[in-house]
């Protein structure tokens, strides 16, 4: 299962370049992040900024035109919590887990996202979710998951 791709564009290539730069040992510049992301270098620079402001105690370090990591594993993982903490489809997410019941209109106003872009995002979970027989329904303007298999597995 790839609940990794029901993340929108922005959180996916936040937390792409973070993996990259932890993974690789090393220090990147913002051109070989744009190359290997296939984004323009004022989109990279971006997120750069956005994930080095969510490093606590400054371990995604920015030097010159160059970024690298200097955290430990737990300091990684932290990081990429940090990121989907900002998610909006990561609260819906968590939302089906724990509450079982999600008010569309609400959770769409909560998060400044349109209802009908939520919407889709149902509907991909919903792909992802048919893999295991679980699926979340829409009726009446709600979310609604009852199967406990799905909550486990998310």
């Amino acid at each position: 299962m790839d609940f990794y791709s029901l993340l929108e564009k922005t959180t996916r290539l936040q937390i792409t370049i973070l993996d990259t730069i932890y993974h690789s040992n090393k220090i990147w510049s913002i051109e070989q992040l744009a190359e290997f992301t296939a984004c323009d270098k004022r989109s990279v620079q971006n997120y750069c900024e956005q994930v080095r402001t969510l490093s606590i105690s400054d371990q995604f370090r920015k030097e010159g035109r160059n970024y690298l990591f200097l955290g430990t594993n737990s300091d990684f993982q932290e990081l990429i919590l940090s990121i989907l903490k900002r998610s909006p489809i990561f609260h819906l997410l968590k939302n089906l887990c724990l509450d079982s019941k999600v008010t569309i209109a609400e959770f769409s106003e909560d998060n400044n996202i349109s209802e009908s872009i939520l919407r889709r995002h149902i509907t991909r979970i919903n792909q992802i979710l048919k893999n295991i027989n679980c699926r979340s329904k829409q009726k009446k303007a709600r979310c609604i998951s009852k199967e406990v298999r799905c909550k486990f597995v998310i």
